[in-house]
């Protein structure tokens, strides 16, 4: 995590995942975070990534499209703010 909430990367062996880990790593982050005084966490996730946010409550503020080296490819603007 960076200090203004970024997230830059959430990433599980496939052989660890759909067991809440994720979720649990994401609501971590939450904890370090609101004990920082950050006001929002925010990243960009992936097409599976995604769903793991979701659970975490993040809303999906805009799909990216881009490519890297030739090759066209996407990603989701996720954030979620704290009351």
């Amino acid at each position: 995590m960076q200090t203004d909430g970024h997230l830059d990367h959430l990433y599980l062996h496939p052989d660890h995942t759909r067991r809440g880990l994720a979720e649990r790593l994401l609501d971590a982050a939450e904890t370090f975070a609101r004990d920082r005084g950050i006001k929002r966490l925010f990243s960009e996730a992936s097409d599976l990534g995604r769903l793991a946010f979701e659970r975490a409550g993040y809303t999906m503020t805009q799909r990216r499209d881009f490519s890297i080296d030739g090759v066209a490819i996407h990603n989701w603007a996720m954030e979620k703010p704290f009351a």
